[in-house]
C-alpha cells in the first residue's frame, strides 16, 4: 500500500496521560541508523590485505517535525514545550495512517519557533530516541 501525506499524523503521549495529535504539522521524518565498526588488522589471508572487516554496532534513532506553531492548550504544542522544559519522557508516534507507523520513546531534543514578516510562525521539534522504536503494521 502507497501512503498519501493527508494520512499521517503526529502523536505523544506523556507520562500518565492519554495520546495528544500535534495540530498543524506538515512533515515529519524518523531516522534509524546503525553505527558501524570497523576492524583493521595486521597480516591476514592475501584476499583480505588491505581491507577491513566492518561489523553491526549500536542502534539509535532520531525524529524531527515541522509546521505551523500553535500554543493553544488543544493543540499538542503546549504539551511540548512543557515536555521539554521538564526533560520528560514522551511517548510518540509517528503514523502514516491510521494503522500503520512507528512508536518510541523519546526526549525533546530540540524546538525551534521562528517567525518571518512575509509568513506565518513555524515550530520545528528534534527527538532523540530512548531504546528501541516498534513498528506498527495494519492486522
Amino acid at each position: 500500500m502507497l501512503y498519501q501525506g493527508v494520512t499521517g499524523k503526529i502523536a505523544i503521549t506523556l507520562e500518565g496521560g492519554s495520546e495528544t495529535y500535534i495540530a498543524h504539522m506538515t512533515n515529519w521524518s524518523v531516522d534509524l541508523s546503525m553505527g558501524i565498526d570497523e576492524t583493521a588488522f595486521f597480516g591476514g589471508s592475501a584476499s583480505q590485505e588491505g581491507f577491513t572487516e566492518k561489523t553491526p554496532g549500536v542502534k539509535s534513532w532520531t525524529a524531527s517535525a515541522d509546521g505551523a506553531t500553535d500554543f493553544d492548550s488543544t493543540s499538542g504544542q503546549r504539551a511540548l514545550i512543557e515536555a521539554y522544559s521538564n526533560q520528560q519522557l514522551i511517548e510518540a508516534t509517528f503514523y502514516l495512517d491510521e494503522d500503520t507507523g512507528l512508536q518510541g520513546e523519546a526526549y525533546i531534543e530540540s524546538l525551534t519557533i521562528s517567525h518571518a514578516a512575509d509568513g506565518k510562525a513555524e515550530i520545528s521539534i528534534g527527538l532523540s530516541g530512548n531504546a528501541s522504536p516498534t513498528m506498527i503494521y495494519p492486522d
